[in-house]
């Protein structure tokens, strides 16, 4: 998006997406946040094999979607794989289509390139994946290769991936096939390469005997296993050389929408499901290591009393108890804007925010206002009041969109 887009972008409330120059230059208040998850999960409890799921509420225009690229940015920065996406085109209703949706969001040859490296750096060759060519063939150029490497490489897939109690055992096994050949110590037949990327894919026409005939095991992807296979991801992201993956899912409101213009629509059961996948990821995340994820949404998730996660006791049982606290605690598993933001935001801070808007918008010739400390604080009783968050009033008054409530 060039910077003009961004501009607009900006004048509809909206976070400029991949922009870190001004996603940094924005942020005013969510910082505090960022840098709590930053230091207590991304650099110190992900990164040592542990996991977590966390939630994130707000106010339209609260600062989630910025507080969740923020949160992204500072996770690469710590050397974890970041992946954002957006539940308004992902049917949650089965876990399958989560697995699916992040496994197409990432680089999964990369993945298996990183590893081989990793593998080859294990055994003290300084082998560079870019290079072009297989681990074997590189050695080769170099007068190194021999029948013990072959033996040390295949040792070393089978201790890094194949004896892995952490992956999926299909995973696992057309893991070993993608890194083996990577590494240059096999060849994967056409056919069985095409069934392995089918299976990974979810595809439908994957045959269970044909499975088998190659050895492995006689099962698809679905609803029942589709969390291992998260899991798996999540290991090899590690095993690629990763700190861990940073999953973030926004937009969750989506569930509860009923508007003909939604790319993924719910009906009652298909509602239902997609809060007992949501229990499912609370119950079983401290099964998965190096593994951070967060779902984001706007308050009528919570709201909405005949959709909303008090339709489903299961979930709602779950997370009743962060919601209804009334202190804010950034290690609670819901990290609610509207009670954060009142929290850390200050008539300085929306001077600030405001004078940040302003600078950037003006550098493009645009019109912007600065407020001064009484529309600040103005500001900040209209939120507390009103159905709009403070960034987002903020916004709205420094681009003179409308006028703060006296």
């Amino acid at each position: 998006m060039d910077r003009k887009g961004t501009m607009v972008e900006l004048q509809r409330g909206r976070t400029p997406n991949g922009n870190k120059e001004i996603l940094r230059t924005l942020t005013v208040g969510l910082d505090k946040v960022s840098s709590f998850i930053r230091k207590e999960y991304f650099a110190s409890y992900i990164k040592e094999g542990g996991s977590k799921i966390k939630f994130l509420m707000g106010k339209k225009g609260a600062g989630k979607t910025h507080l969740l690229a923020l949160m992204a940015m500072e996770a690469e920065e710590e050397g974890f794989l970041s992946i954002s996406l957006d539940a308004q085109s992902i049917l949650l209703s089965d876990m399958t289509n989560l697995y699916m949706a992040l496994y197409r969001a990432l680089d999964f040859e990369d993945i298996v390139s990183r590893i081989s490296e990793s593998i080859m750096t294990s055994l003290g060759y300084d082998y560079d994946r870019k290079v072009g060519k297989s681990a074997l063939a590189w050695l080769s150029d170099r007068g190194e290769q021999s029948a013990i490497v072959r033996q040390e490489l295949r040792s070393e897939v089978r201790k890094t991936i194949i004896s892995n109690k952490e992956l999926d055992h299909n995973f696992a096994q057309i893991l070993s096939l993608k890194v083996s050949e990577k590494l240059g110590i096999l060849a994967i037949d056409e056919d069985l390469e095409a069934l392995s990327d089918d299976w990974l894919n979810v595809e439908r026409s994957v045959k269970v005997a044909k499975l088998r005939s190659y050895g492995l095991a006689g099962y698809k992807i679905n609803k029942t296993n589709a969390r291992r296979l998260l899991k798996s991801l999540g290991e090899a992201v590690h095993l690629a050389g990763y700190s861990g993956l940073f999953v973030s899912v926004d937009n969750l409101q989506n569930i509860v929408s009923n508007s003909s213009l939604e790319e993924v629509k719910y009906t009652k059961m298909k509602r239902d499901d997609a809060y007992e996948v949501i229990r499912q990821l609370i119950d079983d995340i401290d099964v998965f290591r190096y593994f951070f994820l967060i779902l984001s949404f706007d308050r009528i998730l919570v709201d909405h009393e005949k959709w909303g996660m008090k339709s489903y006791q299961a979930l709602w049982l779950r997370v009743q108890n962060e919601i209804v606290s009334g202190r804010v605690n950034l290690y609670n598993d819901l990290l609610d804007l509207d009670k954060i933001n009142p929290a850390i935001l200050v008539p300085q801070s929306v001077m600030e925010m405001s004078r940040r808007l302003t600078e950037l918008f003006r550098s493009e010739n645009f019109s912007a206002h600065e407020v001064t400390e009484k529309e600040a604080e103005a500001i900040l009783k209209e939120s507390r009041y009103g159905s709009v968050s403070i960034p987002l009033l903020t916004n709205q008054y420094t681009l003179q969109l409308k006028e703060a409530e006296k």
